[in-house]
């Protein structure tokens, strides 16, 4: 493993700081998709379940809020 990709290795505290900083963003955006908070607030948290998982394997993305909006954080790399 490099230096940077040890460098974004999971982090509890960094962890909790992405899911307070980019879930209101989230929830918002599938409101306006699904039409209905507890859907979209259950969405996010599913998303970030996954997108955990993922992080612990693979360390955090790069750019978090390009990953999360467009679903790199939870999506296969490529």
């Amino acid at each position: 493993m490099g230096d940077v990709a040890a460098a974004r290795m999971l982090d509890e505290a960094e962890v909790g700081r992405i899911f307070r900083e980019e879930s209101g963003r989230s929830v918002a955006a599938l409101i306006r998709v699904f039409g209905d908070i507890d859907v979209a607030e259950d969405a996010v948290q599913d998303a970030f379940a996954v997108a955990l998982r993922k992080w612990t394997g693979d360390g955090l993305p790069p750019d978090m809020e390009v990953g999360l909006s467009s679903g790199q954080a939870v999506s296969p790399s490529r």
